[in-house]
């Protein structure tokens, strides 16, 4: 048995709100396919909805308008969210006064009835799912990303690498398959792992517009780095962990949006992408300057 991992972000694009990365592990006891082996009760975004519980790509299982269908594959598999302890990069945000952005939009015992149906289902298959870890990144974390080493790609992969630490620390020993949603158009991650494993060295498998793959030993424990383009529609735990980043940023926007227009009424909300965004930003540059509130706490620049 090996455990198999993903990681995945969202809000990298926007210039508002926060960016959010996931980590979610499972332990497979073979290499059949997990969404074959949880048929009865999990299916693809695609497929027909039958009371089965969607688990793919964040963007084909959210239609923008209701988090449930996100929520629903989340607490089904993982039990919910664990504490937010990686959040210290919002600690002075004053649109988020506290972390209590998680109450769930389904009833409890819709939630418990899932998670009761899906938990059986898993115990039979021989499969354990388990959170890996999340990674928020504010505005202001972002931009001093930018700032040190001058692009924004620098954010996401500071975000992977504490993932990745905290896949290796967390993840019970045994062989530990990782795969990464590739980071734009970039096809060389050496750095990025030596960074991440400084007592390690990676062995480059292959390095493509495909794939690139790497190998390492961990304490002990042989681990194999994936980074590939789609693999939140390819590998099961790329995409709930693409879901739960969706999810998290959606529940922060929420906030975000809710701060603003106490202060501002009428404003309509803004997802952060461009364009809106700076319908957003010009709408409330008076009222941050009376907050006191930095540009570059709310603005990435990048």
């Amino acid at each position: 048995m090996k455990w198999v991992a993903g990681i995945d972000e969202a809000g990298y694009g926007p210039n508002l709100g926060p960016m959010v990365q996931a980590a979610v592990a499972l332990r497979l006891p073979d290499d059949s396919c997990p969404w074959k082996q949880l048929a009865d009760v999990v299916r693809r975004a695609g497929e027909p909805e039958d009371g089965r519980i969607a688990v793919d790509d964040s963007k084909l299982v959210y239609s923008g308008k209701n988090l449930t269908a996100l929520e629903r594959g989340i607490y089904a598999l993982l039990g919910g969210f664990p504490p937010l302890a990686t959040t210290q990069d919002l600690r002075h945000e004053k649109w988020l006064p506290d972390m209590s952005i998680l109450a769930p939009e389904l009833l409890q015992t819709e939630w418990i009835n899932d998670r009761n149906r899906v938990g059986k289902v898993l115990s039979r298959a021989g499969i354990k799912v388990r959170w890996g870890g999340i990674v928020i990144t504010s505005a202001r974390h972002f931009n001093h990303a930018i700032d040190r080493f001058g692009t924004k790609a620098a954010a996401t992969s500071a975000g992977v690498q504490r993932l990745l630490r905290q896949l290796a620390e967390s993840v019970p020993v045994g062989p530990l398959d990782i795969m990464v949603d590739k980071q734009g158009g970039r096809h060389y991650y050496s750095p990025l792992l030596t960074e991440a494993f400084p007592d390690s060295w990676p062995t480059t498998v292959c390095e493509s517009a495909a794939r690139s793959e790497y190998t390492l030993s961990d304490r002990g424990r042989e681990v194999r780095i994936v980074f590939a383009p789609r693999a939140d529609s390819n590998h099961m735990g790329v995409a709930i962990a693409s879901m739960a980043a969706k999810y998290l940023r959606e529940k922060l926007m929420a906030r975000f949006n809710e701060f603003w227009q106490k202060h501002i009424p009428g404003l309509a909300p803004t997802a952060g992408y461009p364009v809106d965004a700076k319908r957003y930003f010009a709408a409330i540059r008076p009222m941050m300057e009376r907050l006191e509130i930095a540009v570059t706490d709310v603005w990435r620049t990048k």
